[in-house]
């Protein structure tokens, strides 16, 4: 029992060691009850493994996109198509890409994005009648107007490089970025390095960035958060929906 009153819940305790390699079972021991180290754990809805691959919590996303895409199907013949975008938004997409500001990387499996890619053109086939089956699912989303996942990954990205040069975080992550970032007299372009010593690899906040080298204007960083979403939805979300 600490100073906040609040008492440890020993059975609903779980422990995963994070690591880039795998590592035998480690009992622990919380109030004198033995808690054996897991691969994954579950906090708030985020299934964390312990490599940080994220392939337990696309599954976890996926499945539950699933039932409700099950649903929806069923719901096709008595809404239209704008009302079936608004269904869609509001019970797929939203459990699809649940907290995808954390786990939808870069660096992610090519698999996994083509799962994710997938499901999506699933949903758009099904629901919103898109079903061309020759043109290719990138085409498909472009003529949905809906985001495909690397666009919605890319657009993320940039949203936090601002909040992040602009301290809205943590100073570590802010630290971090500025050690890695490039800076020259005559550079225009957001620069960063990879950084490949830490043993999460690239899940560094950092390196979650270094997609975006050459792709952001170093003016485009100086504008107002509003101002600067609206020319990142211009350049990385183009033909998807706004």
């Amino acid at each position: 029992l600490g100073e906040s009153g609040l008492l440890v819940n020993t059975s609903k305790t779980e422990i995963c060691l994070f690591y880039n390699q795998d590592t035998a079972p480690v009992s622990v021991r919380v109030q004198g009850i033995p808690v054996l180290t897991k691969k994954s754990m579950n906090v708030l809805g985020v299934v964390f493994d312990s490599k940080l691959t994220w392939n337990d919590q696309i599954a976890h996303c996926i499945s539950k996109a699933k039932k409700a895409l099950f649903a929806l199907r069923l719901l096709r013949k008595i809404f239209n198509n704008n009302e079936m975008r608004t269904l869609l938004d509001s019970n797929f997409y939203s459990v699809l890409y649940y907290n995808a500001i954390i786990w939808l990387t870069p660096e992610l499996n090519a698999n996994l994005k083509h799962n994710l890619l997938t499901i999506s053109s699933n949903a758009l086939r099904s629901c919103l009648m898109q079903d061309n089956r020759e043109i290719s699912f990138e085409n498909l989303h472009v003529n949905a107007k809906k985001c495909t996942p690397c666009q919605i990954m890319k657009y993320q990205s940039a949203l936090n490089l601002h909040r992040i040069l602009n301290q809205e975080v943590i100073s570590f992550e802010i630290a971090t970025v500025l050690n890695q970032m490039i800076c020259t007299r005559r550079q225009t372009m957001f620069e960063l390095a990879r950084d490949n010593q830490c043993k999460i690899g690239m899940n560094t906040t950092a390196n979650k960035l270094y997609h975006l080298s050459g792709k952001i204007s170093l003016l485009t960083l100086n504008n107002t958060f509003v101002h600067y979403k609206k020319l990142m939805k211009i350049q990385f979300l183009k033909n998807g929906k706004t």
